[in-house]
């Protein structure tokens, strides 16, 4: 029976694999060709979100980035939700900065105006800022969030790591409305390159932009070579391990083999980890994978669209965290559904060969395998932990065929949700 996966690189194909390899021989004898095309991306970014861009090794960086622009630091405080991952955090506190946790609003992935109220109400540290995801591509309250963070005189930042291709009510692109936007090129992502991060900086001061400017130009390409070579190959390596997976006996397969190497020589990590402790710039080789992720983006979103809207029809009552307006708005990075066990669900499905353990998130500030000491209090988001405890994600991505979402319902029902 043909696997089914959520993660382990399901955005890429063999093309994939090619223009990931590709990059990482240019890097070599074609410096001057990715240069052309990083000035290319630069320009449609600035254009599109209306802003200074700056590119970065990892999303985490680009928070980083995003906070500096507007001389946000040490005792200030950052509002962002408590149903995220760890490295939200790490990009908060690289700055000095505290991250004051907000829980997300009754039946969704996101915050609320009244949720973000409440978290300014109690902060012990003065708020300076609010960033806001769009969780697995649905959209916020945004608007009314930015209209408030005004009136406070609050930085808005726009976390597009799982919302590219998300559109406002009205129908108009997300990640124009704030002071920031940030994105995220890592594994699993809408423009998925592997890694990568960017932040585009639109209402900063002169004097904030030079300081900025003068950081970013003492930043270097601090990921070493192995770990750059590494993350080139992990598409042609989870490639060729969900194309071999049923190759050989139920037991020992060449697919699972070769995931099991892969993990213990290092070259499958948690997407979590990060080969750096300070902020780096985004390695050209990457510039391809981006660039072609950015080309055919609307057929992507259009897919997932149709993803979605399958397992909507199966899912779309209490099961369901999405609303219509949300599953028409969003880019539909993954469809959530709850379920009693889903950790009980996931295994089950398993057996059929479908995949689905890596659910985002397993817990309120999630550190995925790593150990991490996040400054989350335990308790302080009942929404989020909830939502954490309860939450299933299902693919939209393009390798997952309209059989296959079908296959997935069907044995999700089986197992009584």
């Amino acid at each position: 029976m043909k696997p089914i996966f959520s993660s382990l690189g399901s955005n890429y194909t063999f093309t994939d694999s090619l223009i990931s390899f590709q990059g990482l021989v240019q890097a070599r004898l074609s410096q001057s060709y990715l240069s052309q095309q990083f000035s290319q991306l630069k320009v449609y970014f600035d254009s599109t979100f209306k802003g200074d861009t700056y590119f970065f090794y990892k999303g985490r960086d680009a928070i980083e980035c995003a906070l500096k622009a507007f001389s946000i630091g040490r005792g200030d405080g950052v509002i962002t939700q408590a149903f995220s991952c760890f490295a939200v955090e790490e990009g908060i506190s690289r700055t000095g900065a505290t991250p004051v946790y907000a829980d997300i609003a009754d039946s969704s992935a996101n915050l609320s105006l009244e949720t973000v109220q409440v978290a300014f109400k109690t902060s012990a540290v003065p708020v300076k800022a609010v960033l806001v995801q769009y969780s697995l591509g649905s959209v916020p309250d945004i608007q009314k969030i930015a209209l408030w963070c005004k009136k406070q005189k609050l930085v808005l930042i726009e976390d597009l790591a799982q919302g590219y291709g998300a559109v406002t009510e009205k129908g108009d692109p997300v990640g124009t409305i704030g002071d920031a936007t940030i994105f995220s090129f890592g594994r699993d992502k809408i423009l998925d390159a592997v890694t990568g991060g960017a932040c585009c900086v639109r209402t900063y001061t002169h004097e904030q932009k030079k300081h900025v400017a003068q950081w970013y130009a003492t930043l270097q390409v601090s990921a070493g070579q192995s770990a750059i070579i590494r993350e080139h190959l992990y598409p042609v390596l989870t490639w060729i391990i969900r194309t071999t997976f049923s190759w050989g006996f139920s037991v020992l397969t060449l697919g699972k083999f070769l995931a099991f190497v892969g993990k213990k020589i290092g070259l499958i990590q948690s997407p979590l980890f990060v080969a750096t402790t300070k902020a780096s710039l985004l390695p050209h080789s990457f510039v391809p994978l981006i660039v072609y992720r950015l080309e055919h983006v609307d057929t992507q979103l259009a897919h997932r669209e149709e993803i979605a809207q399958i397992y909507h029809k199966a899912f779309g009552g209490s099961a369901a965290t999405l609303s219509e307006d949300e599953l028409m708005s969003g880019s539909l990075l993954r469809y959530p559904i709850l379920v009693r066990n889903p950790d009980t669900i996931a295994k089950m499905l398993k057996r059929k060969n479908i995949f689905i353990s890596d659910r985002w998130y397993r817990k309120a500030v999630d550190c995925s395998t790593l150990k991490c000491n996040s400054m989350y209090t335990h308790g302080s988001a009942a929404n989020a932990e909830k939502l954490a405890a309860h939450i299933i994600t299902l693919p939209t991505h393009l390798n997952i065929e309209s059989g296959d979402a079908e296959r997935i319902i069907a044995s999700i029902k089986a197992a009584h949700v």
